[in-house]
């Protein structure tokens, strides 16, 4: 009786699967090659660092400094090895590309289809009741599968010879991991919440916490690492002592959050959730909706509040470590040379890195903001305001407006964030309102990225997902740039390579001015566009 009603249950899985699949084929191999491609394609460049003849003591002394502990973790091992130089630098941020990609996935399938109708259409099928929740993990297994596989090829075709077989497979298995369980954990707070949008920031709020807590524990507290995902991968030390042991507890969990959610999705109805809505008692037009800019301004209010609390979270770890980094760098002339070629303040050079980090994680947001647009457009409810006495300037101007604003705010928020926490630490190394300058040089930069986004919606908004792989050639430009022989040229293809590195001059206003021109004729180009196209 129980094995027929399991049965009916997933009734039709089979075919959803296969269905979905094919939806999502594209999507998946591209983040899959993407992946690899990122996971192994640094392997020759750390290789050279490593075995040159002072390169082993500058990569060392950089991992020992506290800054870069909270960045991408401990050192594991006695023998710094190209594998444990790898893991130790690649790891962690080799785990954030399948946690986003399995979030995205799990809760555009369940609950957008969801909010969009489009699962009414297949329950009405002959399907069971966990058929379609069950399909979508099976989808998310097949995706995070080809990422294993192709990681641990591009790995071993890039690193033959220089890598251990059992150390590529303990790294990869640790991405494959960490992709069920962002997963799982999406297909949760899809029966808890009941929209598409609060489901994926609970899950980007699950990835941002884990990598806090792994940062936190790996500076002061080594068992808050181990409750976060991230932390417990990092302890498997791949290439050093290659433990398999966080994989299968990853794994279980994993497996129990499944099974959970399956529980839920048998119990909740269609188009439901387990948490109850806030209840909204007022009745009638309020200020959130009485004109389009009060509209996306409540539309993004939430998103613009939790990327604030973040970006204040993480500022504040940072200037928790100021003093230690200080420390660590004087202790090696290596770094100075790193971080100060021409000599001078080599520690206010770290700062200014580090606020150039910082900013291209504040695009994060700005960039997110204004895209807001572009889903509301996907979702129909564009036309739903445009059919009435608004124009699409108007419309446009209004995201704009908020993405702009926002990027300055956190960018503001993150200085003063640090300097409050890092306090005399970081006004023996600099004047605070120069750090707070410096996180303001980039804005220009993280304009240019929102330009270019408004050029793309009006002209190709198909690409518009195009800008965020632009931001993350910034990222591998600014994080890797000055440890590597980068060719200058591919430097000079993001705009936050043009922004000065100290106090500005008369003539450093120049790079900023273009870059600001470059932008503002990118934002005429995409209102003109939009304005015209369908």
């Amino acid at each position: 009786m129980n094995e027929t009603m399991a049965g009916s249950e997933l009734r039709g899985t089979g075919r959803l699967f296969l269905f979905r699949l094919r939806i999502e084929r594209r999507r998946t191999s591209i983040w899959a090659l993407a992946v690899s491609i990122f996971v192994s394609a640094y392997i020759p460049v750390i290789n050279d660092l490593l075995f040159t003849a002072a390169a082993p003591d500058v990569i060392i002394d950089l991992m020992k400094n506290p800054a870069m502990i909270a960045i991408v973790g401990p050192l594991f091992g006695e023998d710094y090895t190209l594998g444990a130089s790898y893991a130790n630098y690649m790891l962690v941020f080799s785990l954030l590309a399948p946690a986003i990609m399995s979030i995205i996935l799990v809760s555009s399938n369940l609950r957008r289809d969801e909010e969009l109708g489009r699962d009414e259409i297949l329950k009405a099928k002959p399907v069971g009741r966990l058929a379609n929740a069950v399909s979508i993990m099976l989808v998310n297994l097949a995706a995070n599968l080809l990422v294993f596989v192709l990681s641990f090829i591009f790995m071993s075709v890039a690193g033959a010879e220089l890598l251990s077989q059992i150390g590529i497979l303990n790294f990869t298995l640790s991405i494959f991991v960490v992709g069920l369980f962002f997963g799982s954990a999406a297909l949760l707070f899809s029966q808890l919440f009941r929209s598409h949008r609060a489901v994926t920031g609970a899950g980007f709020s699950l990835l941002f916490a884990s990598y806090i807590l792994r940062a936190v524990g790996d500076l002061y507290f080594e068992p808050l690492s181990y409750i976060s995902p991230l932390g417990l991968l990092t302890r498997a030390q791949a290439f050093v002592e290659n433990k398999f042991t966080p994989h299968l507890i990853l794994f279980l969990l994993s497996l129990v959050l499944v099974i959970v959610s399956l529980i839920l999705e048998g119990r909740r109805d269609l188009a439901s959730s387990v948490l109850p809505e806030r209840k909204r008692e007022k009745v009638g037009l309020s200020y959130g909706l009485s004109s389009v800019h009060s509209l996306s301004v409540r539309l993004s209010i939430n998103t613009f509040l939790g990327w604030l609390a973040a970006l204040i979270i993480l500022s504040a770890m940072y200037g928790t470590v100021i003093g230690d980094m200080q420390t660590y760098l004087e202790s090696s002339e290596m770094l100075k040379a790193i971080f100060s070629p021409q000599g001078g303040n080599f520690t206010r050079q770290f700062l200014y890195m580090l606020a150039g980090v910082m900013s291209i994680i504040t695009s994060v947001p700005a960039l997110v903001l204004f895209l807001g647009l572009r889903t509301e457009e996907k979702r129909g409810y564009s036309e739903l305001v445009l059919a009435r006495a608004v124009s699409r300037s108007r419309y446009l101007g209004s995201y704009l407006g908020i993405s702009l604003v926002s990027s300055l705010l956190l960018q503001l928020a993150s200085a003063v964030s640090l300097i409050l926490v890092a306090g005399n630490e970081l006004v023996m190394l600099m004047e605070p309102l120069e750090f707070v300058t410096a996180m303001l040089n980039f804005l220009p930069a993280i304009w240019f990225l929102v330009g270019l986004a408004t050029l793309l919606l009006g002209v190709l908004p198909r690409l518009t997902g195009f800008v965020y792989i632009y931001l993350a050639f910034s990222f591998i430009v600014i994080y890797l740039g000055r440890m590597t022989d980068m060719p200058e040229f591919i430097g000079n293809l993001t705009p936050f390579n043009y922004i000065p590195q100290h106090k500005l001059t008369g003539s450093d206003y120049q790079p900023l001015a273009i870059i600001l021109a470059l932008t503002l004729f990118m934002i005429i180009g995409g209102f003109v566009s939009y304005r015209r196209r369908d």
